[in-house]
């Protein structure tokens, strides 16, 4: 089976298993046999609006993407990044660099252009990127454990402990608690995703 021919800018869309939070959507337009017109890029949904999307036959972006570097370059020029493809056809891609701030191509090109198509994914796929995840990638049987764990009377947990910690859990359920270099994360695993929030706080100056 041949690969379809778009001439524009390509990403994968996976079938959603669940109304997942932390993943971008990618709503589908028009059948062009092989692949559909990208109507819209959503960001990431609350609980509700990703059931909904789920509902949709909408797709999980899974940030992965194909184009040709001329369809890729044709359609930043009017972008964001404008300033980087001007560095790189006058051969200075350090200066085109320094020009543009940091941005995801996503919403850099992707968002913008009249030329994205949607290819369902023809593998497995799943973001790796919380602690939940674990649990789908692990047969941990009651609890998912790492590290020196101990749990009495606690079930479908995900318990992660670092080289100098140790975990004990007792009559909890559906938690994930991580313990590494002295901080600790305790979160319901529905919640795992917000665990980005977590960091952008301990980020800040105090």
């Amino acid at each position: 089976m041949g690969v379809p021919e778009t001439g524009g800018l390509v990403a994968l869309g996976v079938e959603p298993t669940r109304p997942a939070t932390g993943y971008g959507y990618v709503e589908p337009g028009a059948d062009r046999g092989g692949y559909r017109e990208v109507v819209r890029f959503h960001e990431k949904p609350d609980a509700e609006t990703a059931a909904v999307y789920v509902d949709r036959g909408w797709y999980w972006n899974a940030g992965i993407f194909a184009w040709t570097p001329a369809a890729l370059l044709r359609e930043a020029r009017a972008s964001p990044l404008e300033p980087l493809v001007a560095a790189l056809e006058a051969g200075d891609p350090a200066a085109g660099f320094a020009a543009v701030d940091p941005v995801s191509v996503d919403e850099a090109v992707l968002e913008r252009t009249d030329e994205a198509f949607v290819v369902p994914a023809a593998f497995e796929w799943d973001d790796l990127g919380t602690w939940d995840a674990l649990e789908r990638i692990r047969d941990g049987g009651a609890n998912v454990t790492v590290g020196d764990v101990l749990a009495l009377d606690a079930a479908d947990n995900v318990l992660a402990a670092g080289p100098d910690a140790r975990i004990s859990a007792v009559a909890v359920d559906d938690l994930v608690v991580a313990a590494y270099d002295g901080d600790v994360l305790v979160v319901p695993k529905d919640r795992s995703q917000r665990v980005r929030e977590v960091v952008d706080e301990l980020d800040e100056p105090r």
